[in-house]
């Protein structure tokens, strides 16, 4: 038996192929909307996965989910400091996060989400360093108090955030530091996971 398909017929078979690739392409990217109408689609930031060279100082959940202190209402202005008391906080798995990919251990449904981490660093720290964060949306990232990074918009999976110059300075091998992260969402899913 001899099937014989007409041109029609193999670009009726193609079209059905390209939408079906471009809604897989869309769903694994999450790259719904996210801004609101009328304005700007927020940045994504691009995906860098860990090479087998990136040491990771401090793991994100994809591997060793660290327990946090968080809040979700808003935290006095000395939040990010070393000195600041965050006993009276929540303490939760990372990531944290709602409706969206990635490694959830502690649901976070509130617009902004605030977290601190207690860590002594290891005795040698990699010549440059990078935070290791999946976040959705607008990250800022402090060490002692100190900005170490901005990751505005969001991540569609783990990137490498670069380190500043003041954040670089306050991570000194051995000390013990307490890095700490505001997130917010805006619309959408939302999550936010820091390493190192």
């Amino acid at each position: 038996m001899r099937v014989i398909i007409k041109p029609a017929g193999l670009i009726v078979i193609a079209i059905a192929f390209l939408v079906l690739v471009a809604v897989v392409a869309i769903d694994k990217l999450h790259l719904g909307p996210k801004a609101d109408a009328g304005s700007a689609p927020a940045a994504v930031a691009s995906a860098t996965p860990a090479a087998a060279a990136e040491t990771l100082v401090l793991p994100t959940a994809e591997t060793a989910p660290a327990v946090w202190r968080y809040t979700t209402t808003e935290p006095p202005k000395t939040w990010a400091q070393a000195t600041f008391n965050d006993t009276a906080w929540s303490q939760g798995k990372a990531g944290f996060g709602h409706d969206q990919t990635g490694h959830i251990n502690t649901p976070w449904t509130s617009s902004d989400i605030w977290l601190r981490r207690k860590v002594t660093l290891p005795s040698s720290l990699p010549g440059v360093l990078a935070f290791r964060a999946f976040y959705d949306e607008d990250a800022e990232i402090y060490v002692d108090g100190v900005k170490a990074a901005d990751a505005p918009g969001y991540s569609s999976t783990y990137s490498s955030i670069p380190v500043n110059p003041s954040g670089t300075a306050a991570l000194k091998p051995g000390a013990a530091v307490v890095i700490a992260v505001h997130c917010r969402n805006a619309v959408g899913g939302q999550f936010i996971d820091v390493g190192l």
